[in-house]
C-alpha cells in the first residue's frame, strides 16, 4: 500500500506493482486524487481485479464482466446491459463484495424492483442480468456459489400469440 501527496498539485497518487496475466510485474502509477483514502482503495480495487479476487466490488467486476465478454456480444447488446445494470443493479450492489451478497440480500432487492411496477417481461431481465453476472463469476472466477440460484427468479415471459391474417380476411 503506497500512497503518496503530490506537492506541487495538492493530490494524491499511488505506484505500486503487479503480477499481470502474463505473469509479468508491472509498475501501476495513478495521479489525481483527493484523499489519501480514495488512492488506497483505488490500488487495492486494481490488484484485486487483475487478481480477479472475488472480494473485489460489484463495480469493479461489472467492468471486468464486459471486458471478458466484449468480443461475444455485440456493442448493441452491451450497451443495454451495461444501462440495465447500472439502473437496477449497481445502486443496490455496486459497493458490496462479490463474495458477500447473499441469497437473502438478493431477495430485498427482488422486492424492491418488483415495487417499482415494472413489467414481468422486464423483471424477467433484469434478473437474468444479475444471474449472468454471478454466473461468470462463479463459472469463470471461482466464486463459491451464485446466489440467484437459490432463490425463486422474479418476473416471466408473457406469450404472445402472434395474429396472421388468412386469404379470406
Amino acid at each position: 500500500m503506497s500512497a503518496y501527496k503530490d506537492k506541487t498539485q495538492g493530490t494524491w497518487y499511488v505506484s505500486f506493482r503487479y503480477i499481470d496475466w502474463t505473469g509479468k510485474k508491472t509498475q501501476k502509477l495513478k495521479r489525481g486524487f483527493k484523499t489519501k483514502k480514495e488512492a488506497l482503495n483505488y490500488e487495492k480495487e486494481f490488484i484485486r481485479k487483475t487478481a480477479a479476487d472475488m472480494k473485489m466490488e460489484m463495480n469493479s467486476f461489472i467492468q471486468v464482466y464486459f471486458e471478458d465478454k466484449k468480443n461475444e456480444l455485440k456493442e448493441n447488446s452491451i450497451r443495454n446491459k451495461q444501462h440495465m445494470m447500472n439502473k437496477h443493479i449497481v445502486p443496490y450492489f455496486g459497493t458490496r463484495k462479490m463474495n458477500e451478497i447473499t441469497p437473502a440480500e438478493i431477495i430485498q432487492w427482488q422486492n424492491t424492483i418488483i415495487e417499482k411496477g415494472y413489467s414481468d417481461d422486464y423483471l424477467k431481465t433484469i434478473q437474468n442480468q444479475m444471474t449472468a453476472l454471478f454466473n461468470h463469476a462463479k463459472n469463470i472466477y471461482n466464486l463459491a456459489d451464485n446466489p440467484c440460484d437459490k432463490v425463486k427468479r422474479m418476473g416471466k415471459t408473457s406469450k404472445k400469440k402472434m395474429k396472421f391474417w388468412t386469404i379470406e380476411e
